[in-house]
């Protein structure tokens, strides 16, 4: 199974996921780091190492996972399509002095 294969989208973009039973969501990285900080969840680390920092494994209780799916739809439903870096399209603006 791939990442985000069980997962909510909204636009095409993942934004909830279980994981192994574990709710994860995807939040702006200063609002997981109070959920951190406040003990409603831990960063989400899908293999030793590799710390994602805009995603959050919610250990608050149940009841609170429906608000954050919520948050994380409305965070990730905004978010900008942003281009790779590997466009063609993509051009340096000239310095000026």
């Amino acid at each position: 199974m791939a990442f985000g294969d069980n997962g909510e989208k909204v636009g095409g973009k993942l934004f909830a996921l279980d994981v192994r039973g574990a709710l994860v969501v995807k939040l702006p990285k200063d609002r997981v780091d109070a959920l951190v900080a406040a003990g409603k969840g831990t960063r989400f680390e899908p293999r030793p190492g590799r710390v994602m920092k805009e995603w959050l494994v919610v250990t608050a209780p149940k009841s609170a996972w429906p608000a954050l799916k919520r948050e994380a739809k409305a965070f990730v439903g905004k978010a900008p399509v942003t281009k790779s870096a590997a466009s063609p399209s993509r051009r340096r603006s000239a310095k000026t002095p």
